[in-house]
Formats: C-alpha cells, structure tokens, sequence
C-alpha cells in the first residue's frame, strides 16, 4: 500500500477531536436533546447526499463514459463507501423518531390530519421503509462498483436511486410538515445531492493546475475542466428549475396549507411583513446555489482556470449545506427554537468531520494525477 500523506494524520486527529466533543455534549445533561437531534438530522442528510450522489455519477458515468468522470472517480469511489457507515449514524434518528416528526407522537393540533395517515407513517414501517433504503443504495452502489461495463445494472441503479430517495425524502423531510404535499420535493433533494457530490468531487479530486501543465497538453486539460464546468452548470440549472416549478405550481395553488411551508422559510405572507431571518437564508441560497455559479459558469474561462472552478465548486457545497438546514429547521416552528443553535453549529462541524475522517480512510492512497485525456484525431 502507498503510504499515506502526513495530512492524512492531521486531518484524521482532528476529526476523530470534534466527534468526541459532539459526544461530551450529547452526555450534557442541560443539552435539548430535542433541538440537538434537529440539526444531527441536517447534518446527517448532507452527508447522505455527498454519499448517494457520488454513487449516482458513478453509474452515470459507467453508462456515458468519457474523460470527465475518470478524473473524479475516485473521489466518487471514496465517498460512496461511506453508506455502511451512515447507516450505523442513522441508529440515533432511529432512537428519537418521536422528537423529530410530529407524527410519531400524535401531534394535538393534527390528530384527524395524522390518523388517515398511519398505514403509513407508524414507526415500524418507518424503520422497515430506512433499512430496506440502505440495504438497496449499499447493494447498488456494490453493483455499480464491481459491474462498471453492465449497462442494465447502472441504468437499474438509477432508476432504483430516484425511486428510494424520493420516498426518503418524503419521510425524513416532507412527514415533517403536516400540510406540504409536492410531487416534485423528492427530484429538488435529489438535485440538489447530485449537485453537492459534483462539487465535492471537483474540491477533492486531483485535477492538475493549468500553470504546472506542459504547454502542448494544456488545451486538453482545459477542455476537460471545460466539460465538469459544463456538467455543474446543467445540474445547477435543473436544481434550479425544478426548485421554482415546485414554488410556482404551489404558490399559484394559493392554499393556505401549502403555502406554509414557504411563509416559515421567509416568505412573506402580507405585503407588509418584514424581512424575516429565513427570508434572509432563501435569498442566500437562491444567490449561492444559482444566481452567482450560473453566471460564473457561463464563462468559458472560468470553468478552465482550476482555482475558479474550485471556489465555484465549494459556493455550491456550501450554500447545499445551507439549504439542507433551510429545508429541515423551520418545520421545528412551535417546539423548538427554529434560528440556528449552537448545537447546530457544532453538528455541523462535528459530524462532516467524522465522515470526512471515514472518507480520507477509504481513500487508501494519496492523490495522483488523473488519467490523461485522449488526444483530439480531427
């Protein structure tokens, strides 16, 4: 085995620290457990996507193939791996189930809304519904890894991914809410997992600077920086568009039970309202995670400079954290303090850090140069 960088050992130090502060302030008896258990699910589904995003452009690109993918691969292959482990992470949303969705509780101000509804949201099936989840993205990502020539097993992956994750995020998100219903939540989460583990690989993958490239292989080097830029930029577009579809159909419906869910996350229900801290978040996101990528991306130069490319990557990744929180914190209105804790804070540190410490032991080796790009025979 090649041995590992010296920042391996930094880095896996750090991690391994901020887990265990994380677990000193679990053991906290003055800590809200209720409020810490909000933002472990956040933090939790943010990590999920990077991991079942990855897997998603694996197989896409086991189906499409071209030098693109090859360059980030291994970071798809690192970051995929990490299922089996998120899967002993969901052990303490499992334990506190009653804490974070009003249904499994019987919320008082709901009962005839939740009782139509048990068939489906009980706890059993619920737990059933995330181990058979697991089971299925841990066996298609195994698939997809030791079968990359079988078109039938990638295409099937897929398709499996966009059926499970649409019902996941219907149960971990959406079931949060007592009034939301919207066909198109399920493909917005999924967007916006796919987007997140494009950037993550782009941050992460040993793409070689412009400035160290010998002169005669430059103009194929940018024209491979030119393709991933152009790939982010049409998965920032459909994250896009299906996020305002699903705003637009809703907000045109003009009920006051779907319309709820947009009015807690900021947007204002009387002309006069003023501007709330959600709202603030919204614009934040709608500026991080569209407005300033799409316009950079538009620019060729941009998407073949590397560091370009590379803060591009990391305004995505993070304003995809940011929207995960936006998604799940609001729905707390009336139980817990919705604005951002301390506890949220420290998840949000502490749990990346402990996954990304699962991602750089996954990695085995150090970072080495992509495969070269095939020469143009024109």
């Amino acid at each position: 085995m090649t041995p590992r960088p010296p920042s391996f050992i930094r880095w896996s130090l750090l991690a391994l620290a901020l887990a265990a502060a994380a677990g000193v302030v679990w053991l906290l008896p003055s800590i809200d457990r209720t409020l810490l258990m909000r933002g472990y699910l956040a933090a939790y589904l943010f990590l999920l996507g990077l991991a079942l995003g990855s897997s998603a452009l694996r197989a896409l690109h086991n189906l499409t193939g071209g030098p693109w993918g090859d360059a980030l691969r291994p970071a798809w292959n690192a970051a995929s791996l990490s299922l089996p482990i998120l899967l002993l992470l969901f052990i303490p949303l499992a334990l506190t189930t009653s804490s974070l969705f009003p249904w499994a509780h019987g919320d008082p101000t709901n009962n005839d809304l939740w009782s139509h509804r048990a068939p489906y949201l009980n706890l059993t099936f619920f737990l059933a519904r995330a181990g058979g989840y697991f089971i299925l993205w841990i066996a298609a990502d195994w698939a997809t890894r030791l079968l990359p020539r079988h078109r039938g097993i990638n295409s099937a992956s897929l398709i499996l991914y966009l059926f499970t994750m649409t019902h996941a995020s219907f149960d971990w998100i959406m079931s949060r809410e007592a009034h939301l219903y919207s066909t198109a939540f399920g493909l917005s989460v999924i967007l916006g997992q796919v987007l997140s583990a494009m950037a993550f690989a782009i941050l992460l993958s040993p793409l070689p600077a412009t400035s160290t490239i010998p002169p005669t292989d430059r103009s194929r080097t940018k024209n491979l920086f030119n393709d991933i830029g152009n790939i982010l930029l049409t998965l920032v577009i459909l994250w896009m568009y299906v996020a305002f579809m699903q705003f637009l159909v809703i907000w045109m419906g003009n009920t006051q039970e779907d319309n709820a869910w947009y009015i807690k996350r900021g947007l204002p229900d009387h002309p006069t309202q003023t501007l709330a801290g959600w709202r603030i978040v919204g614009l934040l996101i709608l500026l991080l995670h569209f407005l300033i990528p799409f316009f950079l991306l538009l620019f060729r130069g941009a998407k073949q400079y590397r560091p370009a490319l590379s803060v591009i990557a990391g305004m995505l990744l993070g304003a995809h954290l940011i929207e995960t929180f936006w998604l799940i914190a609001p729905s707390d209105e009336g139980r817990v303090p919705t604005a951002p804790q301390v506890s949220d804070i420290l998840l949000f540190i502490a749990l990346p850090a402990l996954w990304f410490f699962a991602f750089l032991t996954f990695s085995l080796k150090p970072p080495k140069s992509p495969p070269p790009v095939e020469a143009s025979h024109d």
